[in-house]
This record gives C-alpha cells, sequence and structure tokens, in this order.
C-alpha cells in the first residue's frame, strides 16, 4: 500500500541523512519542507525500501566509514538515526537493553 502526505512548504533548508534505516527521519524533514541532498544506509533492505519510496532520492549503499558526502558543504541540517540497540544481536538483548535505560 503507498499513501502520500501533503508536504510544507520548502523552506529553503536542505539535509543530508546518515544511518537512514528505511527514511522515517529524512521522510519527516522533507515533509517539514527541507530539501534532500542525500542519504547513507549499510542495510540492503532498507536501501531498497528507501529507493522504492523515494526514487528520485540520492541513497548511498554502503559503510559508514567508507562513506564521502558528495552535497556535504552548504547543507544546513545533519541526520543521524544512530542505531538504537546500543551492542544487541537478538530482539531479547534488545529488550533488556532498553529496560537498563539504553
Amino acid at each position: 500500500m503507498r499513501f502520500e502526505i501533503e508536504a510544507s512548504e520548502r523552506n529553503g533548508y536542505s539535509f543530508l541523512g546518515l544511518f537512514s534505516g528505511t527514511g522515517g527521519l529524512d521522510l519527516g524533514f522533507e515533509l517539514a519542507g527541507f530539501t534532500h541532498t542525500e542519504s547513507n544506509e549499510i542495510l540492503p533492505y532498507c536501501v531498497e525500501t528507501l529507493n522504492k519510496n523515494r526514487p528520485k532520492w540520492k541513497v548511498i549503499h554502503g559503510d559508514i566509514h567508507e562513506y564521502e558526502p558528495k552535497h556535504l558543504k552548504g547543507v544546513d541540517v545533519l541526520l543521524a538515526g544512530f542505531p538504537c540497540q546500543g551492542k544487541t544481536t537478538t530482539i531479547k538483548e534488545f529488550i533488556y537493553d532498553l529496560g537498563q535505560g539504553l
């Protein structure tokens, strides 16, 4: 299913997304009127989702350690949706970590 949300009028500001996941934070900024420059994500299924939902976005698939932004100069906001699960590897550990204040 696909649906569209009416975006705010462009505000003249731009953003670049790191650790974009499936694009929730990036999409929120786009809908708030910011101009997307590019996004970086390491997980292939997230990149596929971003490309399917936002085909006009420049999405870079790769490790952040090797990423060199093409549009850094003049970017107003740097988004960084850092993973919240800490060092966990399973959902059980993730739930435990949430209870520990992560």
